[in-house]
């Protein structure tokens, strides 16, 4: 729903319905499980995710998007009594 909300590429604003992204949205989410640290890395992720789907005129302006993705992220880590992601990878 995050990427539906942010549609950086305009997808749900032209009448796509709100689950248009889940593929995108999954290839995010796997990767951030083994390569995420930080919301700048979550901004790299996306960024190289929507150029392999949509091409190389998409991969910018997922600051706003990538920092709501870190947020929710680090939240269900510590409901799930996980550490956080940013302080695990300085361990």
């Amino acid at each position: 729903m995050l990427l539906a909300r942010h549609d950086p590429v305009g997808l749900t604003r032209g009448g796509a319905p709100d689950d248009e992204y889940d593929v995108e949205a999954g290839q995010i989410v796997r990767r951030m499980l083994h390569e995420a640290h930080s919301t700048h890395d979550v901004e790299r992720i996306a960024s190289e995710v929507f150029m392999d789907y949509f091409g190389s005129q998409y991969g910018e302006g997922f600051a706003d998007v990538s920092r709501d993705v870190w947020r929710e992220y680090e939240q269900a880590r510590r409901d799930s009594g996980l550490p956080s992601a940013a302080s695990h990878a300085a361990s």
